[in-house]
């Protein structure tokens, strides 16, 4: 068969133009992942889901392998490859998950240190006082004065050795949540039934409530990604605020075939 100088300058013209896919291809994955890196906050909570529960990728993993033995070796209709995998991963994590979690529990008892004690500390029980969240909660919005601000999460935090219910003056409203900064917090007094509150204001530049970059786990992730952050609370501190995060962070463990954290 004898080629044209049609086919030929053909030839010479899809050449450029495979190359502008590639390139195309190439720029869209790097714009990608660089949209990815910098967005990372944002999957949190989805990649955590994969690394605190390992047993999920486990499943997944066995099931493509049953299911693609199927497809390979089964002279029957391979419609059925897509059932095999779905049945496998529901039963898989149901039965796993159900495993992991005891095994979790049961490593955490082996390896928690305890002493015993022969009675119970002393303790004054005519100074002990405790204010229910709900009533510190109606308190803390009575001594709220600023209409662009609500009430964040209570917790419990000691002042001076006293304990109190702590709450964050955050933004209120969509707006106000990309625009305004947390404004400090409300401190209830939880030592007795009487009102006693004190709010102690103070503009923060990170915080709970507040939008995209000024939210405190977007930068806590970019610094430590692979832990849970807890409800964070705002301590007072030489004249300064500053917010306390709780972290939990994991190990991964094995018994056999399942995969657990600890």
């Amino acid at each position: 068969m004898v080629r044209t100088r049609d086919s030929e300058d053909r030839d010479r013209r899809e050449l450029p133009q495979k190359t502008k896919l590639f390139l195309y291809a190439l720029a869209g994955t790097f714009f990608f992942i660089v949209g990815f890196w910098l967005t990372r906050p944002l999957w949190h909570g989805l990649f955590m889901m994969f690394y605190v529960y390992p047993v999920i990728i486990e499943v997944l993993v066995i099931a493509a392998i049953i299911s693609g033995l199927y497809w390979v070796f089964s002279e029957k209709d391979a419609d059925w490859v897509g059932t095999i995998f779905i049945v496998i991963v529901a039963i898989g994590i149901i039965a796993g998950g159900a495993f992991a979690g005891i095994f979790s529990q049961t490593y955490l008892s082996d390896h928690l240190a305890v002493s015993e004690i022969s009675e119970l500390p002393n303790s004054e029980l005519d100074t002990i006082r405790i204010m229910p969240l709900a009533v510190s909660e109606r308190y803390a919005r009575d001594a709220l004065q600023y209409p662009r601000y609500q009430l964040g999460t209570g917790d419990i935090v000691f002042i001076n050795g006293t304990p109190h219910w702590e709450y964050t003056l955050i933004p209120d409203g969509l707006v106000n949540w990309f625009k305004l900064k947390n404004r400090g917090a409300v401190y209830v007094d939880m030592t007795t039934t009487r009102k006693n509150t004190q709010i102690i204001e103070q503009y923060m530049q990170i915080g709970e409530g507040m939008a995209v970059s000024d939210w405190y786990l977007w930068k806590l992730y970019k610094e430590r990604y692979w832990v849970t952050y807890e409800d964070t609370y705002v301590i007072p501190y030489e004249n300064d605020l500053y917010i306390a995060v709780p972290i939990v962070s994991y190990s991964v463990k094995h018994r056999g075939l399942v995969l657990y954290t600890v």
